[in-house]
């Protein structure tokens, strides 16, 4: 006998029963959920590593003052840097994770010769690529925004020391060369507040250290900022902490505060926040997949039920000769045909919404969750005939006549 395997699938898939595509239907719908759920949740993890992760100053931790034991603030010192880099290596924080980088400043009593206006200048660490990029400051010159001249006098006092009081009652002029530089996006920046008659100038250790200098009377034997004829000054504004993983920038900067330092930090207003995003994520995802889970086990019961209401059939084919192999063959083509339009539907969909919402530059992500899709229908599928049907098929012709009219 010529067996059309085809023709007569065809004529059994007319016979499927509405129950079974309702449940197949729900099934579509909760994996489209659950594709949606993890393209949008990636989404999310995009946002928050441009907004985090990617944000250096995100990553940044200024240290502004220590508490002495007798809970008074006090001023960085040039011993600090050193103090907390044993305090970091004590911890087994290995220099790999951070960088550290000092801030110099001198905040009063410098002005514009030539305008009369007030400078702040500080000094920049030549290896601090995280506070100044894609610049290399120059000595003997001041970096400063929105400046047009190519040079600048500074009228500089002399400060003298008599009755642990400061006076100068004299200054000294220094001319320096001056750049243009663009530092909108720089932690130096950030907390600073524009004065109509206040400027701020940037320069190198060299160029720094050349004007604290003339304003404190020292020799030329002081070469370094580091120097230990500086510990009794205030030449340390603030150090700068940069921390490599940002998953590190909380545990780091709780240390340091055990340790008495005042610290700022960008991630501290939006930590409590990122949590209650990625809790929520989690719970999201959590929730989706128990419901695929429960609509897989559906499925699985409907296609069940639905194969037993087929055991009259499948027994009347093993009456007209048809093999168990031929038989399961025609209910797995029908049953194939589902699950491939299922995949075409579910894949065209994910495939759109990640495009739309991710890019092109995501492609293997979305690929990935296209393939964890389709690899949850196939497991489904892999069930329904491997197991299922062919428990049921391997019954002889009475025994599916007749549980089939007791099923009924």
């Amino acid at each position: 006998m010529n067996y059309n395997l085809h023709q007569v699938s065809k004529y059994l898939e007319k016979k499927s029963s509405s129950y079974l595509k309702v449940s197949i239907f729900i099934f579509i719908c909760t994996l489209i959920s659950l594709s949606s759920v993890l393209i949008i949740n990636r989404n999310q993890q995009n946002q928050n590593d441009k907004n985090f992760n990617s944000n250096k100053n995100v990553h940044i931790i200024r240290i502004t003052s220590k508490m002495s034991d007798n809970t008074d603030l006090q001023q960085l010192t040039i011993k600090d840097p050193d103090y907390i880099k044993s305090i970091f290596t004590h911890n087994n924080i290995p220099e790999e994770k951070y960088s550290l980088s000092t801030v110099y400043a001198i905040k009063f009593g410098i002005t514009d010769y030539e305008t009369n206006e007030a400078l702040e200048i500080y000094g920049v660490t030549d290896e601090n690529k995280n506070i100044i990029e894609n610049i290399k400051l120059l000595d003997d010159t001041l970096y400063m925004e929105d400046y047009d001249n190519s040079s600048i006098t500074l009228d500089i006092p002399v400060l003298t020391i008599e009755d642990g009081g400061i006076s100068s009652s004299k200054s000294q002029k220094l001319r320096m060369d001056c750049k243009e530089i663009e530092l909108k996006d720089s932690p130096l920046t950030l907390y600073k507040v524009s004065h109509k008659n206040l400027k701020y100038a940037y320069a190198n250790e060299s160029a720094f250290l050349k004007i604290f200098k003339i304003m404190n009377g020292l020799s030329n034997d002081v070469t370094s900022l580091n120097s230990p004829d500086l510990e009794n000054y205030s030449v340390i504004d603030e150090l700068y902490l940069f921390v490599n993983n940002i998953y590190d920038v909380d545990l780091i900067a709780n240390l340091l505060e055990k340790n008495s330092y005042q610290v700022i930090y960008s991630l501290s207003a939006f930590n409590s926040l990122g949590n209650s995003l990625k809790s929520s994520s989690i719970l999201l995802v959590v929730i989706t997949v128990v419901m695929v889970l429960l609509t897989s086990l559906h499925l699985i019961l409907s296609f069940n039920s639905f194969l037993k209401l087929q055991q009259k059939d499948m027994g009347i084919l093993k009456f007209y000769g048809y093999s168990d192999y031929q038989i399961k063959q025609i209910y797995s083509y029908n049953i194939r045909n589902v699950f491939i339009r299922l995949n075409i539907v579910l894949s065209l969909f994910s495939l759109t919404l990640g495009f739309i919402l991710l890019g092109l530059k995501e492609f293997i992500s979305i690929l990935s969750i296209v393939l964890v899709l389709v690899l949850i229908m196939k497991g489904i599928e892999i069930i329904i005939t491997s197991l299922i049907l062919k428990r049921i098929v391997s019954k002889d012709i009475i025994s599916l006549v007749k549980t089939s009219k007791e099923f009924e």
